[in-house]
């Protein structure tokens, strides 16, 4: 619950009141960095294997503390805050030392979080050891909202902001709550943070290949420590784990797709005074041919409140020609309603492609926690 006002009385979240020295003012942030020096580059790790009121997990603190000794290291020199098995309160005090490592603006941010997670009427939220989940409220009450944590962040103005989310593993440690959705929701990222989950939007997890399983740490985390790198492009390191995490969930039989949310505008490394290189180009996990592809453009909209665009339109007959250049099959769909954008979508799911690429070019926005588009209504039909 947020603050409130109660008979003359300020009534603080726990978050609030353990974070407030870390989320204060840009100008007293400011002056408390003028007289102490930071660490040019901090990381929050967290590991929660040892839940009290929900099903443990085997492999998320063995991941959290493989990844914080490779981040310590010589060849990465990140100022690392470890947090393992933490409660709501442990978390939250790791997460304000974490913020205060960046307290000065320049610096670069790598977070890593591997444990339970769960989706909420389309918001993600991470579950510290202590959460309860004996209700929906209670859970949601004792749980760490993804977005906020990424705005806490945000609000320290870090050079370039890394957050990995490594949860919502095998199966819902939960079942029957009201509103809970399989697996994470697709992020919304702030400016110039990438964003990656360890499987895709509505999956779980592979946390082990089977009971034959040895190695210590779960499918993502293993990639992830051989792919790292200080100084190559840190997009490329992860769309090589996505392919290595895709083919290897197939030999058990699961599905898995590493998800990545880039809000980034130049590419960069872990290494922020580096210059990223490029190892070679990044292995296809797919072919062109078997790729459908919607282009959608909404240039008008019947709310003469909502002025007529001049992008969207060009912008996907443009793309049509490359798609098909490919390979793809395309379907362009110019100011479609909703009818029109459902029928084609089924009809581009029971062709069977392989991957399906969506380009939308128009108005959107945010309602709640949901983004959403905005097309033109039939006449007559809300």
């Amino acid at each position: 619950m947020r603050g409130q006002m109660r008979s003359g009385l300020v009534r603080m979240t726990r978050r609030e009141l353990v974070l407030g020295a870390a989320a204060a003012p840009l100008a007293a942030r400011a002056a408390f960095a003028a007289g102490q020096a930071r660490p040019k580059m901090a990381a929050f790790v967290v590991g929660l294997n040892n839940y009290r009121n929900i099903s443990k997990l085997d492999r998320a603190v063995p991941d959290a503390q493989a990844i914080a000794r490779t981040l310590a290291g010589p060849h990465y020199g990140y100022d690392v805050e470890l947090a393992i098995d933490v409660d709501a309160d442990g978390f939250l005090q790791a997460q304000r030392r974490f913020l205060e490592k960046l307290v000065d603006g320049r610096g670069a941010a790598f977070c890593y979080i591997a444990g339970h997670g769960l989706q909420f009427a389309g918001r993600n939220y991470l579950l510290p050891v202590d959460a309860d989940a004996s209700t929906t409220d209670t859970v949601l009450e004792t749980s760490f909202p993804l977005d906020q944590f990424m705005a806490d962040l945000a609000g320290m103005r870090p050079a370039q902001s890394i957050v990995v989310v490594d949860a919502c593993r095998n199966e819902p440690p939960v079942q029957d709550l009201t509103g809970q959705a399989r697996g994470f929701a697709a992020a919304n990222a702030p400016n110039e943070f990438y964003v990656a989950y360890s499987a895709s939007s509505g999956e779980f997890a592979v946390d082990h290949l089977g009971d034959g399983d040895r190695d210590p740490n779960g499918l993502f985390m293993r990639h992830l420590l051989r792919h790292l790198s200080p100084d190559e492009n840190f997009d490329d390191i992860v769309k090589r784990v996505r392919g290595d995490v895709y083919q290897q969930a197939r030999t058990i039989g699961r599905s898995q797709h590493p998800a990545i949310y880039n809000q980034c505008v130049r590419d960069f490394c872990l290494n922020p005074d580096v210059r990223p290189s490029r190892a070679g180009p990044v292995a296809e996990t797919g072919r062109m041919q078997s790729t459908a592809v919607l282009l959608v453009g909404v240039d008008h909209l019947p709310d003469p409140r909502i002025g007529k665009l001049s992008a969207p339109l060009p912008d996907i007959e443009r793309l049509d020609v490359m798609f098909q250049r490919l390979g793809a099959a395309t379907t362009r769909l110019a100011n479609p309603d909703f009818a029109a954008l459902k029928d084609s979508c089924k009809r581009i799911s029971q062709s069977g492609p392989e991957t399906v690429i969506v380009y939308f070019s128009g108005n959107g926005g945010l309602i709640g926690n949901e983004a959403v588009i905005f097309l033109p209504a039939v006449p007559g039909v809300e």
